[in-house]
């Protein structure tokens, strides 16, 4: 599955698929397997795959296994990453 957008999604469900749109928020309680491609990424919740933004937030409830591709980043403390 590939969830597609023109504008922001925010995201507090599960989704098994890519995402694909201009700016997305991943809420606390929200998980995706799969990849992630934006201009802005906030990770508040837990993504299994990778993120290609420009911009990426993992707020402090972020738990990413997966790579991290940006220009720039921002991670509250608590925040997780696993390679």
């Amino acid at each position: 599955m590939i969830v597609t957008s023109k504008g922001e999604l925010h995201i507090d469900g599960r989704i098994q698929g890519d995402v694909r749109c201009c700016s997305v928020v991943l809420g606390e309680n929200s998980e995706i397997e799969g990849n992630v491609t934006a201009e802005d990424v906030v990770i508040g919740g837990r993504l299994i795959g990778s993120a290609r933004a420009l911009r990426v937030m993992l707020q402090s409830t972020a738990h990413v296994e997966g790579d991290l591709l940006h220009k720039d980043l921002a991670m509250e403390r608590g925040a997780a990453q696993r390679a």
